[in-house]
């Protein structure tokens, strides 16, 4: 079966687990922003746990089905429609020859996740599907319109199709929870007390990369001078100006300012549902 994209939305990616054990060569991590929709996707419709997904940010792609398969829906609510009728998220839905999957207005969140049953016949590079967001590794896996995915279909009525229930939650202030990071310590009391106590807003430059926070600036006025070491997805690196940058899936594996503090996995992937000017704090576990 191929899926054609016919309108390509804001940003939308081919993405799986990413890459790992090649930190160490400067590779990033990458992968699906939300690791737990992405794993959702292939739950709800039987597929291998390891197969892609298509990653939608804020506004989704309009794409058509030449073949009679299942798709799910996952993450945040973008108004999916089939044929121009809403369906549910996080739910098995039947798509037949000629049908097309679109999305509308942006109702919370800002990323959602389009599963697909069968086996995806798309290229790798050291194991996974994921392009980069700087670079031109699978460059093509950011969707332009007239691109097309070969999927090996499996029979529908033979998988074991289940339905799970996920919200994305939505408030006016989100907190991520926190665990301390390797220079937690070198920040003063004083300088991590505005940090936990402060709201921050996500900056509109923030991207899979990192998203970078305005708010109160944290005081770095009596930290050391640091050597560049390794960091990971959910790192808090907080800038010699103050500003608290969080790490996303595309982050660099190397950095030189101090990391006060990394989110745990599931702030990680609630992080990939926040988008420009939301509000967030912070809490200690």
């Amino acid at each position: 079966m191929i899926v054609r994209v016919d309108k390509a939305g804001l940003y939308t990616t081919i993405q799986d687990a990413g890459r790992s054990g090649y930190a160490h060569l400067g590779i990033p991590q990458g992968g699906a922003m939300d690791q737990e929709s992405y794993e959702l996707c292939n739950m709800i419709l039987g597929n291998d746990p390891n197969q892609p997904v298509i990653e939608c940010t804020m506004m989704g792609p309009a794409l058509s089905f030449d073949g009679f398969t299942k798709i799910t829906i996952t993450g945040s609510d973008l108004s999916p429609m089939i044929n121009k009728e809403p369906v549910e998220l996080n739910k098995a839905l039947t798509v037949y020859e000629g049908d097309q999957l679109s999305f509308g207005r942006l109702k919370s969140g800002c990323r959602c996740y389009i599963g697909i049953a069968g086996k995806w016949n798309v290229d790798r590079w050291q194991g996974s599907v994921s392009p980069l967001t700087y670079g031109d590794v699978l460059a093509d896996h950011i969707l332009k319109k007239g691109y097309s995915i070969e999927i090996i279909t499996i029979d529908p009525m033979n998988q074991p199709l289940i339905e799970i229930k996920r919200d994305i939650k939505q408030s006016e202030i989100h907190q991520l929870n926190l665990y301390r990071g390797p220079e937690f310590d070198l920040f003063s009391d004083e300088a991590i007390e505005q940090f936990l106590s402060s709201t921050y807003t996500v900056n509109n430059a923030s991207n899979r990369m990192g998203y970078r926070l305005d708010g109160l600036q944290v005081d770095t006025s009596n930290l050391p001078s640091m050597v560049s070491s390794g960091i990971l997805p959910g790192t808090i690196q907080i800038t010699s100006g103050g500003t608290p940058i969080i790490l996303g899936r595309d982050a660099q594996t190397i950095g030189g300012y101090p990391r006060i503090a990394i989110t745990s996995e599931k702030s990680l992937n609630n992080l990939a549902h926040l988008k420009p000017n939301d509000r967030v704090r912070f809490k200690l576990i």
